[in-house]
Formats: C-alpha cells, structure tokens, sequence
C-alpha cells in the first residue's frame, strides 16, 4: 500500500509540473540522455498514467525486496531534492530520480548493507551500469547537500502523508515505534555527518594542491565513502 501511495504522490507532482514541460531535464537524470531500458516500455515524452507510475514504484521495490520504511523515506528525500535542486519532476527524469531515492534510502535504513552493484545485477532495468547509478547516487547526494538525516517527526510528516492518499484498507500502516524512529534518526545522522567529514577532508586535500578556488567541486556518494572507509580499515 506504501508503494501505491508513493506513486500516487509522483503521479499527482508531475502532472503539476505540466506547466514546465519545456524545461531541460537535468543531465544525469535525463532519460533521454542516460536510458535505463534499451526498449523503453513508457513514452517518457509524456507524462505517464498513474498505472504506469504505480507499475514503476512497484517494480524497482519488489525487485530489490525494499521494506515499506524505504518507501516513506524515499517520499522525504524526493521532496528534498526537488527543493534543494531546482529540478522539477517531468516524464525525462521521474524513473532516475526515484530509483536513486530509492538506492539511498535503502543504504540508510539498511545501514549501509547494500552497494550499488546489488541494483545492477538484479537487472532491475538492462540498460545501467555501475558507473551509471554510481553517478546518480553522487549528484543526488550533492543536490541534497548530503542531507540525510530524518527526525521522527519528518518520517511520521510523510507517512501520514502517504496514508492520507490511500484508497484501499489501512490496517497494514504501522508508523514507527519510538525505538525504531531513534534507530532511523541516528543511522541517517550518522550516514550524512561521515559522509560531510569524508567531502569536506577531500576538498581540504584538493585547495591544498590546487590552491584555493582551484580544482572541481568535491562530491561523493555512500559507496565511495563506504570504499574509502574499509580501506582505511585493512590498513590499520
């Protein structure tokens, strides 16, 4: 029912955003640029029916067997990127966009137990390669500023939401218990503080031999910083 109303809610932002058709899709994101499928199934010139969005969330989450939390918190980190981005949802971009939100929120919840390559070779889409969701997850992250971090009342703001546009039987929603909404608080405030200490000693390293305002702008996705972090653990 989560999967259900996390489309509906998708659906119901594109549509609005029908006005800004004419807009580009931002680079990554666009599907037009960077396919996920070498047979697209939908006309992503168009703004997709609500069944075929509901068919796309449905898939991507029984699929990779995400739980019903990652569902409420890709809600969250949708509505963050499009506010902190500028990116308007449109039928180029809305399948990249949610399949990162969904990647990052499976790291978070799963606390960091999943990598990229696991979304590759399930064939959820035969067009991505690992490079190709590895540029997702950091653009995403760098849209976001690396905010990560969920509070109780954020999570229950966006399940309530969720729940508001369900249309079938709501026996099945269970809002996280107390225990659980400190757990999610602390894993995400943990996932976005290492990851800002890991750009932040990147860039530090970059103005030190570029000088400073030289080299690119620093980035880095979970699982470079989960690469970088390991490393460091074989060598102590």
């Amino acid at each position: 029912m989560i999967a259900k109303s996390l489309a509906t809610v998708i659906w119901l932002v594109l549509k609005g955003s029908e006005s800004c058709e004419d807009q580009p899709a931002k680079g990554i994101f666009n599907e037009e640029v960077y396919p996920l499928e070498n047979m697209c199934t939908i006309d992503i010139r168009l703004i997709p029916t609500q069944q075929e969005v509901e068919k796309t969330v449905l898939y991507i989450i029984e699929k990779q067997e995400l739980s019903p939390e990652c569902g409420i918190m890709a809600a969250a980190y949708i509505d963050r990127f499009l506010t902190s981005s500028n990116i308007t949802l449109q039928p180029q971009n809305w399948r990249r966009i949610l399949l990162t939100a969904l990647l990052v929120a499976d790291k978070v919840w799963e606390d960091l137990a999943v990598w990229n390559i696991d979304y590759v070779k399930s064939n959820l889409f035969d067009h991505i390669t690992l490079e190709d969701i590895n540029r997702l997850e950091t653009e995403f992250l760098f849209c976001v500023n690396y905010s990560l971090v969920l509070r109780p009342s954020e999570y229950a703001k966006y399940f309530f939401e969720l729940r508001a546009v369900c249309k079938g039987p709501q026996d099945s929603w269970r809002p996280l218990n107390k225990k659980s909404a400190h757990i999610l608080e602390v894993k995400s405030k943990g996932a976005e503080e290492e990851l800002k200490n890991m750009v932040l000693k990147q860039r530090s390293k970059s103005l030190a031999y570029e000088g400073v305002g030289g080299g690119e702008t620093q980035t880095m996705s979970i699982e470079e910083f989960r690469r970088v972090r390991n490393e460091k653990s074989i060598d102590i």
